[in-house]
C-alpha cells in the first residue's frame, strides 16, 4: 500500500507551532516549591510576612540591590500619596499623582492583589493606597514599598494596614529594530525673521561655520515677514544681499528666502515655509537664537521616522551673563557655551524647535494660526503630536543652545501667554542661588547717607 507524502508546507507549519509551543513553555516555567505549590512558607511564626520561595526568586533572577559604595551613590526614593509624588521634578518638589506614575502604580497594584490572594486567600482584599516609595535600582529593576489598607471581605468594618515590599525585576530585551544611525538625509531648516538684527547675522555666521563649509546636506529657508522689499534700502535689502552672498559662496547648498507682507507671526511663517516642501522632507523649525552643533543633524535624521516619530529636543538656555559671571566660581562659566548649572537651564516647557517630516507636520493639521502674539501655538501642535498616532520623542539635546537675550512681554498678550512670557524671562534670567547672591550682596553693601 502505497503511503501519501505530507505536504511540505504542512510539515513547515507545524514544526513552527511545536517550537514556538516548546520554547513558550520552557520559557514561563517555573521550578515548584517544596512542599507543592508555587508559594511556601506563606505564614510562618517567625517571619509573618509573604515571601516567595527561593526557586520563584531564581526563575526570575531577582538580584541583589544596588550596594552605594559613597555617599553620592545612594539612590533616593521618591515618596508618594494617592494624590502626590515629593521629588525633584524640573525643580518643583512636588507633583500630581497622574498620567504615566498613576498607570504605573496601578499596575502594580493589580499583581500584588493577584499575589496577595494566591497567598492569603481572599479573606481581605485591597482597599486602598496610604502611602509609598519607589525607586529605580539599576540592578534589579522597579522598587515599591506600599502601605496598604486592607479590609475584611466578609466584614468590611475590620480593616488592616500592612507593608508590601516589591520588586518590578527586569526582564529580557528585545530588539525592536536597527538602522544606521548616520545618513546623508537633507535637513530643512525654517527660519521665520521679521528684521534684520545683529542675532541674525549671528545665526547665519554660525550656520555656515557649522554646516555650509563642511558640506553637509541642509537647506536653509529663510521666511522673512512685514519687509517692504520695494525700498531700494532697509532690512528687505540687507537679507537678499546676506542670502545672495551665501548662494554664491556655496553653491552646491540650497539657501532660499521666502518674501511677504504678513504681521510677523511664528507659526505663520514656518507654516509657509513647510508649503514649499514635499511631504518627505524632513524639517527642522528653528529659531534665530540658537547655536547649533554638527553632530544635531545625526540626531534629527535618525529620530524623527517618516510616519511613526516625531522629535521635540529640549533645549539649554544660557543665564544673562553678567549675572552668571558675578555671582559663580570663575572656573564654571569661562565658557559660556558649556553646559552646567551656572551658565544655563534646560527648557522642558519648551516646544518650539521641533524635528519632523512634512507630511507628520500636515498629519495632525500644523499649526493653529488663530494664535497671536507670544507663545501657544507651539504647545498646541506639541499636544496635538501626543494625541495622534506618532509617538514623540522628547530628550535634552546638548548641541542645541539657546543663546541669552534681552526680552520684554507685550502688555496686549493674552493673560496666558504674558503669565508664560514673564515665567519664561523669569527663569531665564539666573538660577535661584545666583538670584539669591545678588539680593544678599545689594543688602550686605554699606548705603551711601546722602
Amino acid at each position: 500500500m502505497c503511503r501519501r507524502k505530507m505536504p511540505r508546507d504542512i510539515l513547515k507549519l507545524s514544526g513552527a507551532f511545536l517550537l514556538g509551543f516548546l520554547t513558550s513553555y520552557f520559557m514561563n516555567y517555573t521550578v515548584p516549591c517544596p512542599g507543592g505549590g508555587d508559594l511556601a512558607d506563606l505564614e510562618s511564626k517567625q517571619e509573618p510576612e509573604i515571601k516567595l520561595c527561593q526557586n520563584e526568586r531564581n526563575s526570575v533572577q531577582l538580584r541583589e540591590a544596588y550596594k552605594p559604595s559613597t555617599l553620592f551613590d545612594v539612590i533616593r526614593y521618591e515618596y508618594f500619596t494617592d494624590r502626590h509624588i515629593y521629588g525633584e521634578f524640573d525643580s518643583d518638589p512636588r507633583i500630581g499623582f497622574l498620567g504615566h506614575h498613576k498607570g504605573d502604580l496601578t499596575h502594580i497594584l493589580e499583581q500584588l492583589s493577584s499575589l496577595y490572594h494566591g497567598a492569603k486567600g481572599y479573606d481581605w482584599f485591597l482597599k486602598k493606597i496610604i502611602d509609598g516609595y519607589r525607586r529605580f535600582d539599576p540592578n534589579r529593576g522597579e522598587e515599591y514599598v506600599l502601605n496598604v489598607e486592607l479590609r475584611n471581605t466578609h466584614d468590611q468594618s475590620k480593616k488592616d494596614v500592612q507593608r508590601f515590599e516589591v520588586v518590578k525585576p527586569f526582564s529580557t530585551a528585545h530588539l525592536l529594530n536597527i538602522k544606521p544611525y548616520q545618513s546623508s538625509e537633507t535637513v530643512h531648516f525654517i527660519l521665520p525673521i521679521s528684521k534684520v538684527t545683529n542675532r541674525l547675522r549671528t545665526f547665519l555666521k554660525s550656520f555656515e561655520e557649522t554646516f555650509l563649509k563642511p558640506k553637509e546636506e541642509v537647506h536653509l529657508l529663510l521666511v522673512v515677514m512685514e519687509f517692504n522689499f520695494q525700498a531700494k534700502e532697509g532690512d528687505g535689502v540687507i537679507v537678499r544681499n546676506l542670502v545672495k552672498d551665501l548662494r554664491i559662496r556655496y553653491p552646491q547648498h540650497k539657501v532660499t528666502m521666502l518674501q511677504t507682507k504678513r504681521p510677523f507671526s511664528r507659526a505663520l511663517g514656518i507654516d509657509l515655509g513647510t508649503k514649499q516642501l514635499p511631504e518627505e522632507a524632513l524639517m527642522f523649525f528653528c529659531d534665530v537664537d540658537v547655536t547649533l552643533k554638527r553632530d544635531f543633524l545625526d540626531r534629527c535624521r535618525s529620530t524623527a521616522v517618516h510616519g511613526r516619530q516625531v522629535y521635540y529636543p529640549i533645549v539649554f538656555s544660557q543665564y544673562d551673563p553678567e549675572l552668571a559671571k558675578g555671582y559663580s566660581p570663575v572656573t564654571k562659566v569661562k565658557d559660556l557655551l558649556d553646559i552646567n548649572k551656572y551658565t544655563g537651564h534646560w527648557i522642558t516647557y519648551g516646544f518650539g524647535m521641533v524635528c519632523l517630516h512634512q507630511a507628520d507636520y500636515r498629519r495632525v493639521g500644523g499649526f493653529d494660526l488663530s494664535i497671536t502674539g507670544w507663545g501657544g501655538e507651539d504647545v498646541d501642535l506639541y499636544l496635538k503630536h501626543v494625541k495622534s498616532d506618532l509617538k514623540v520623542f522628547r530628550a535634552m539635546d546638548p548641541s542645541l543652545i539657546h543663546v541669552y537675550h534681552s526680552r520684554s512681554c507685550d502688555p496686549n498678550l493674552t493673560k496666558e501667554q504674558l503669565r508664560m512670557c514673564i515665567d519664561s524671562m523669569a527663569e531665564g534670567y539666573g538660577s535661584k542661588t545666583q538670584l539669591a547672591k545678588m539680593v544678599l550682596r545689594n543688602k550686605m553693601m554699606p548705603q551711601n547717607d546722602e
